[in-house]
């Protein structure tokens, strides 16, 4: 067990080795890492800034761990997810409470037209994830997945994915095939 401590903290940046990465960050990095929350916060009316902030919270309260051999858009990227997958949670939870009167009856007609949105907006995310979970086995197809449903520029995605025009057209052709595939009457349509 005294080797499983030692292990953790040479698999992991310190506090202080973490400080040191996002101190020497560059423009293009940041602006990167902006559009990979971008990308990941366009449907839930998150600012992408709010959702960085929370990393670094995340980071510096040692709340989070980050491993030496993660990059770090790929360590961000996941990190802000697994946030916003909390943060969705929690929001579900929060949909499905019965109001109720101060004798305790339930309330039954007092359905707003703002839980009737939330719910549409809860099956639109459900219906994105879904899709999104055809390319968890394919990093680069996801991110262009992701970046296409947050309406990024061809030229942004290929900026984002280090893709060849070439490539590029390649991986959407192999993508517009999986989502085929799984949806033949088209995605609106459901199986």
């Amino acid at each position: 067990m005294l080797n499983s401590d030692s292990n953790i903290s040479t698999n992991y940046y310190s506090i202080e080795e973490v400080k040191e990465k996002l101190s020497a960050l560059d423009n293009v990095t940041w602006t990167k890492l902006l559009k990979i929350g971008k990308s990941i916060t366009y449907f839930y009316k998150i600012a992408p800034e709010d959702l960085l902030q929370d990393v670094f919270d995340k980071l510096f309260n040692e709340e989070r761990n980050w491993p030496k051999n993660l990059d770090i858009y790929i360590f961000f990227r996941n990190t802000m997810k697994s946030i916003l997958s909390n943060e969705l949670k929690k929001d579900k939870k929060e949909i499905f409470l019965n109001s109720r009167n101060e004798n305790g009856d339930e309330i039954i007609n007092t359905i707003s037209d703002e839980k009737i949105t939330i719910e549409n907006d809860l099956i639109l995310r459900q219906i994105r994830e879904d899709i999104r979970d055809l390319f968890k086995d394919d990093e680069i197809a996801h991110d262009l997945v992701d970046g296409r449903m947050e309406n990024l520029k061809r030229s942004e995605l290929m900026e984002l994915t280090d893709l060849t025009e070439k490539e590029y057209d390649t991986k959407w052709k192999m993508i517009r095939r999986r989502i085929d595939k799984k949806y033949p009457r088209g995605w609106q349509n459901g199986k």
